[in-house]
């Protein structure tokens, strides 16, 4: 068989009677608080209550016989005051109380527990207010609209000379010499690929890079409606840049 144990149930209820002030209202509510299960009259509704067990060291719930006073239901402020020997704004403070109107009134319950204790229980501590964060929508990170410049199809002398780090003179020495492969623009302007520098570099030779040129062409298919054009170009070539 299970032991009982002592609890503690701590009620606070309420009240709904027609009166026609505060105080009428609260001379009817009193005497019903001393009643027993079969009490007459409005019924209360309960507001809310907490459980808890009474640890075994604590003393029995008897009324101290040097505080008389508490014979009656419930008590004023002033009343508290009195009892506990503390100032009215101490027991406004920190010191739950039921409100009637405008009123505060304490439960002998509450009072009693407080003087089993020895000290005034300290207040609840307050919710702290919730401030809702109003957040910007993050911005989407732009996307650079412009694409990287694609490389010009031919290279200047001067590029040409950048690129090898020689002098332009010596870039034209190489050309006439033939040794790096390009086409004769307007006016006998030379037009260097970016490619042929590579393959100069790679150490191939012109000729070479125009057998590159015409398989590139076919592998394209550049010329597969007419192959005889294809042939054409790669003899005129070939004459140009003899091995």
């Amino acid at each position: 068989m299970l032991d009982e144990k002592e609890w503690v149930v701590d009620v606070r209820i309420s009240y709904n009677v027609k009166a026609i002030s505060p105080d009428a209202a609260l001379g009817a509510v009193l005497p019903l608080l001393s009643l027993g299960r079969d009490r007459y009259g409005p019924q209360p509704d309960v507001a809310d209550y907490t459980v808890h067990e009474r640890p075994s060291s604590a003393a029995p719930s008897v009324l101290p016989t040097t505080h008389p006073g508490l014979s009656k239901s419930v008590y004023t402020a002033k009343e508290v005051a009195d009892l506990l020997n503390v100032s009215k704004a101490t027991v406004y403070e920190k010191i739950p109380c039921m409100r009637i109107g405008g009123s505060r009134r304490y439960s002998r319950a509450v009072i009693q527990e407080i003087l089993e204790r020895g000290h005034v229980p300290e207040p609840p501590p307050r919710p702290a207010p919730v401030h809702h964060e109003r957040r910007r929508p993050e911005k989407a990170a732009k996307v650079a609209s412009k694409a990287s410049p694609r490389p010009k199809a031919f290279m200047t002398v001067a590029e040409v000379a950048k690129t090898l780090q020689l002098s332009t003179h010596k870039v034209r020495q190489l050309l006439e010499a033939r040794k790096i492969h390009y086409f004769e623009g307007e006016g006998g302007a030379k037009q260097i690929r970016h490619d042929a520098v590579e393959h100069y570099v790679n150490g191939g030779t012109p000729r070479q890079f125009v057998e590159r040129i015409v398989a590139d062409g076919e592998k394209a298919g550049h010329f597969r409606d007419d192959p005889e054009a294809l042939r054409r170009i790669a003899d005129e070539w070939r004459a140009a840049w003899p091995e």
